[in-house]
């Protein structure tokens, strides 16, 4: 609250109070709102391309290569493009290799 609006609410100011009410409760729906529609990064059904450079930890450049070569699924709207979270999964999932340690007979890890 602003200076006044305290001094208003020690008087025992119920404008000020009510207003202030008034405030929390509209900045509460709003921030529902945009949870619901942000929500956390993994949750969110399409991803831009900047969105994906940053979540892969690569450039531009090479999300345009995995796409030119198939790598990576996407949709095209105009100059942009958008990956679903089906296309992101499919190429983690293409590109997933288990372990080596569990497959070795007699590995010691112990020995490194």
């Amino acid at each position: 609250m602003i200076e006044s609006e305290m001094t208003d609410v020690r008087k025992g100011g119920r404008k000020s109070v009510s207003a202030s009410n008034d405030i929390m409760v509209t900045l509460r729906n709003i921030q529902r709102r945009l949870d619901g529609f942000f929500g956390s990064p993994l949750d969110r059904p399409v991803y831009s391309g900047e969105d994906l450079c940053v979540m892969m930890g690569v450039s531009a450049t090479t999300l345009k290569t995995w796409r030119s070569r198939g790598i990576i699924g996407y949709s095209r709207v105009g100059s942009k493009f958008f990956y679903s979270r089906g296309d992101i999964e499919k190429f983690l999932r293409s590109n997933h290799f288990d372990d080596y340690a569990s497959d070795s007979v007699g590995f010691d890890a112990s020995s490194l």
